[in-house]
């Protein structure tokens, strides 16, 4: 989303290169030295509305000063006010005491707002997506290992087909998803916020070639509005309902609310993430109702983005609380992943993913007692998105995953 908003952000190395090789466009600087770099360093530091208002006051004292103009334009431009950074920057470019050179960059920088303000004034952006895939799953209706487990001095014998089974399915995913701006910027301290709507509609299907009792449907409907003041946070606050149906039959509603909270410090390349979820369980089946429930849970992330190499790592922890209607399914504990993202081609990425989940529930397990589960799960990928102009539309993905769930109660370790 936040590409689709600014677009890729122009970068002001070679104008102000330039512009200090020139040592001054119109008048010398040196009058106004001090209050100058003042305002350069309020905008490297992020106090924009401080810089603006130190370039204005150099060019209402001394309105030749076409250096100051133009640093003026790269400040309303990093606070996403378009028509001002034109306005700034166009008086300088027309100035005949500009050098060539200067203006080249400048037709650069033009050509830069020119692009973004398109893409800020585009009130409605829709992005359908859709995708068709192949999967082999080694263990299809989470059946244990073994038919055959030992509980103390006994044995306990399951019915034939109950161990874990193989099959292969297509899987289908849909999306179309509508993005709103807004247009309207608020003031939030030194910077800009800008109100957004997003919403989205997914629809997923795995269809088994064999054990069709477990194809699996999930309906997605979600909107919500959310705050984002371009590399320093964004704040979501979406609605989400989900229908989801096991084989021919319906199996759930869940309704969430899906609150977050992003920190971003581009310096550093930090994304510091917390979310949070209630979700209504609400299971169609009477023999599932003891399943309802009241789902909440709160999460922490970390992310690195390492730039020149290409190299992303994230790291994360949740908490959660599934409250049912039955001790039985009543459970709480703690989901812990790290995960990793290389993309040593242009278009092509590698990743790798580890999950680690501990579950207790409150009530014992009928014939096993007390019930405690761990669950180890890792993901390795790779994807390539296709560069040649025919192709651009289309991404190749590949995904291996391996789940081993270790649990008190022998019937549920597979």
């Amino acid at each position: 989303m936040r590409k689709k908003l600014m677009g890729r952000c122009v970068s002001t190395v070679a104008l102000l290169a330039v512009l200090t090789a020139t040592t001054a466009l119109g008048v010398e600087i040196n009058e106004y030295q001090d209050e100058f770099e003042q305002a350069m360093q309020d905008r490297a530091e992020g106090r924009l509305y401080d810089a603006l208002e130190n370039f204005h006051n150099i060019i209402s004292n001394q309105p030749q000063l076409q250096r100051a103009r133009l640093e003026l334009a790269v400040t309303y431009y990093r606070l996403y006010e378009m028509e001002e950074a034109q306005r700034y920057a166009q008086e300088v470019l027309d100035d005949p005491k500009t050098p060539p050179e200067v203006k080249v960059t400048i037709l650069a920088f033009l050509a830069q707002v020119k692009k973004d303000a398109e893409k800020l004034q585009a009130r409605h952006t829709w992005t359908p997506s859709a995708s068709l895939g192949w999967m082999h799953d080694t263990n299809v209706n989470v059946g244990p290992a073994n038919e055959i487990i030992n509980i103390g001095p006994g044995t306990l014998y399951l019915t034939p087909g109950a161990g874990s089974t193989s099959d292969s399915a297509v899987v289908l995913t849909a999306e179309l998803s509508h993005l709103y701006q807004s247009g309207k910027k608020i003031k939030t301290g030194q910077t800009n916020t800008h109100f957004l709507w997003q919403s989205n509609v997914t629809y997923y299907h795995r269809d088994y070639f064999n054990e069709h009792a477990f194809d699996m449907g999930v309906l997605t409907m979600g909107t919500g509005p959310m705050f984002l003041n371009i590399g320093h946070w964004r704040v979501a606050c979406p609605l989400q309902v989900d229908y989801i149906s096991l084989g021919s039959e319906d199996l759930a509603w869940f309704s969430s609310f899906l609150p977050s909270i992003n920190k971003q410090i581009p310096k550093w390349g930090l994304d510091i993430g917390m979310s949070g979820q209630i979700t209504n369980r609400d299971y169609s089946e009477s023999a599932d109702k003891v399943r309802d429930s009241t789902y909440a849970a709160g999460k922490f992330t970390f992310a690195k983005v390492w730039k020149k190499a290409h190299f992303v790592m994230t790291t994360g922890i949740s908490f959660f609380n599934d409250n049912a209607d039955s001790s039985r399914y009543t459970n709480d504990g703690r989901d812990a992943f790290i995960g990793a993202t290389w993309a040593p081609i242009e278009g092509g990425s590698l990743y790798g993913r580890f999950n680690e989940k501990h579950v207790d529930y409150d009530g014992p397990e009928p014939i096993f007692g007390d019930r405690y589960d761990r669950e180890e799960k890792i993901t390795l990928g790779l994807s390539y998105h296709f560069q040649h102009e025919k192709l651009k539309p289309y991404t190749f993905r590949v995904d291996y995953s391996r789940t081993d769930n270790y649990s008190s109660a022998a019937i549920y370790a597979y």
